[in-house]
């Protein structure tokens, strides 16, 4: 069965320097799962998958 995709939290709009970057994810809040990170930059889209295990 599969369950329908909601959003979960939005971080918010970042402005990062060039280079190497890390933003944290708090997961101990959210049902384990799977979830999606839309990642958009200057060059490009990313989604992530992040598995949140119980």
């Amino acid at each position: 069965m599969m369950e329908s995709v909601k959003e979960s939290e939005t971080f918010g709009n970042y402005y990062l320097k060039k280079g190497r970057n890390e933003i944290g994810l708090r997961t101990n809040e959210l049902p384990a799962g799977m979830y999606y990170v839309y990642v958009t930059t200057g060059s490009g889209k990313q989604i992530l998958k992040v598995l949140r295990r119980p």
